[in-house]
């Protein structure tokens, strides 16, 4: 093993909560190429129950995955692992899960299992591990039964990277990106590690209000109005369109369609529609905010969410365990508004929030070389006005163009567009229009991404990743994508310089949601560091269009 050019390394644990230390590693099975020879293999178990080596082998082991390049699947998981045993890597590093989302993000799994089902025509062994865990539970498992199951999981994770993912990587010049990617990765896994802390009290003060005001919803209503109990309420008494049908013909009440009836409901002035809106705001927030944060709460007070760089088509970050990037912003909605209360920082320091301000229409602006929309973005302007003056008729109608433009970049129809507005499909096509005429710049440019992304199958963002699309038939999607995604490598990239020139332990980055970034600084520091970190946040000359990032005090 000392002689190979790289390492695949896999880990198994006792559970998933490795970060706070309630779960362990339990062996490392590694697997690389020797000469011709092939691929050797070999798995070290350290801690399991039974049938364990030597505990010197950890020792062996340390100076050669510290100081080799390694290849891991799931690669922030596996440093987790290997920290609680005192093995830190720091050489050059790979993550076939992560690679597979950049060669193909329209791979339906990025699982090991999948990819290698997939691409090697690979069906992994499970029976003797399964039989023994269904008997005796998974963290019972003797060393010498996992060898053979954690063995092959390294030779796959070998055989992806060097047969499939990291050519392809290279056909499509997505090699240069990776280093970048890694320090990505890395920041998450140390923004994990550290987590963010949770006020316990408050959550449990909201879920008590929350699942009180439910009820008293209920009793209000005569019913519970879960989807099943609406169909009444919205197309008999409140008239509300069918938006589509179910297989045996009824109307579909599924989450997506719900999310459409929500924005009908806050548009119409009838209390029992009001009622529904605050009984799926609360229950909403009890299940995935408040509930959510007390369930994932370590020993220790803190969260320690679970970033996915793999987990949306487009780039952007998404989250789990809790799902830290659905805290809203705050707003007058009892439910939801104070929710960013739910998370506080230590004593003697305080959270900030650096927002990028209208980041995808600046960037849209960028690309469809709207001239009159830069000049106003240069000089801090308001960027709705125009909008709501040319389109809606006034300037009282700030929101309504705020609204419009956000779901026209954001893919949204005539259909869902009159929803949002609260208008009819007839004036939410004459809106659109003059959208369209008002910032032609914006639907060239979407028209071409289209034609690009249909004639050759896929788009290149600002940085040189692609978003690809086999099927012609999504490629009006491509626009959006390059909005979206080059929001989300920016983000990525401010969020790199600010850990590297800011942070340190006076100044921690502990989340990030959507656009923007939170830190928590000491009390005294804070004001010093405000303008530095705008700086480098905004500091993107080549796309020609000034970014502007807002700063408050986290929950304030």
């Amino acid at each position: 093993m000392v002689d190979a050019e790289v390492i695949a390394v896999d880990t198994e644990t006792t559970g998933f909560r490795v970060k706070d230390g309630r779960d362990y590693l339990m062996g490392i099975s590694v697997a690389y190429y020797l000469g011709n020879l092939g691929i050797m293999s070999a798995y070290f178990p350290v801690r399991h129950e039974s049938q364990n080596l030597d505990p010197s082998i950890i020792h062996s082991l340390k100076p050669i995955l510290e100081s080799k390049p390694l290849i891991f699947h799931n690669i922030k998981f596996d440093l987790q692992s290997l920290a609680t045993i005192g093995i830190y890597p720091n050489q050059r590093m790979f993550c076939t899960q992560q690679l597979a989302h950049m060669v193909n993000e329209e791979w339906f799994s990025k699982s090991l299992d999948a990819l290698a089902k997939n691409l090697l025509g690979d069906k992994k062994t499970k029976e003797e591990v399964e039989k023994w865990t269904h008997a005796f539970g998974w963290k019972t498992i003797p060393g010498d039964l996992m060898d053979e199951y954690a063995r092959h999981d390294a030779e796959l994770t070998l055989e992806l990277f060097a047969k499939i993912l990291w050519p392809e990587a290279r056909g499509q010049e997505l090699d240069q990106l990776w280093d970048t990617e890694l320090a990505y990765i890395r920041l998450l896994d140390k923004i994990e590690r550290r987590g963010i802390k949770v006020d316990q009290e408050f959550c449990k003060v909201k879920i008590d209000i929350g699942e009180t005001r439910m009820q008293d919803v209920c009793d209000e209503l005569g019913f519970t109005p879960t989807p099943t109990n609406l169909a009444k309420l919205f197309f008999e008494d409140l008239k509300l369109p069918v938006l589509t049908l179910t297989p045996g013909g009824k109307p579909c009440l599924d989450k997506k369609n719900m999310e459409e009836y929500d924005e009908i409901l806050s548009h119409i002035d009838d209390k029992r529609a009001r009622l529904v809106l605050e009984y799926r705001g609360w229950q909403k927030a009890v299940s995935a905010l408040y509930r959510s944060a007390l369930d994932h709460v370590s020993p220790d007070g803190r969260v320690r969410p679970n970033f996915k760089a793999h987990g949306t088509k487009t780039g952007r970050l998404s989250c789990t365990d809790p799902n830290l990037q659905q805290i809203p912003r705050q707003s007058s909605n009892v439910w939801n508004g104070d929710a960013k209360r739910s998370f506080t920082f230590d004593e003697g320091f305080k959270g900030l929030e650096f927002d990028y301000s209208q980041l995808e229409f600046r960037l849209a602006a960028a690309y469809g070389g709207v001239d009159s929309l830069l000049e106003i973005f240069a000089k801090d302007e308001d960027p709705f006005i125009p909008t709501a003056i040319e389109v809606f008729g006034g300037i009282e109608f700030r929101q309504s163009a705020k609204t419009l433009t956000y779901s026209t970049l954001y893919g949204a129809g005539q259909r869902r567009i009159s929803f949002a507005l609260g208008i009819d499909q007839s004036a939410a096509s004459d809106v659109i229009g003059r959208f369209r005429e008002l910032y032609p710049g914006i639907y060239s440019a979407s028209s071409k991404a289209t034609k690009l992304a249909a004639s050759r199958g896929y788009v290149r963002y600002w940085t040189g990743r692609r978003r690809h699309f086999p099927n012609p038939e999504f490629a009006y999607k491509a626009f959006n994508s390059i909005i979206q995604g080059g929001a989300a490598e920016l983000v990525k990239h401010a969020m790199l310089r600010v850990d590297e020139q800011i942070c340190n332990e006076d100044c921690r980055m502990v989340l990030t949601v959507h656009d923007s970034i939170v830190l928590e600084v000491r009390e005294e520091l804070a004001d010093s560091i405000i303008e530095p970190v705008k700086k480098l946040m905004t500091d993107f000359p080549q796309f020609g269009v000034k970014f502007s990032v807002d700063c408050k005090e986290w929950g304030k």
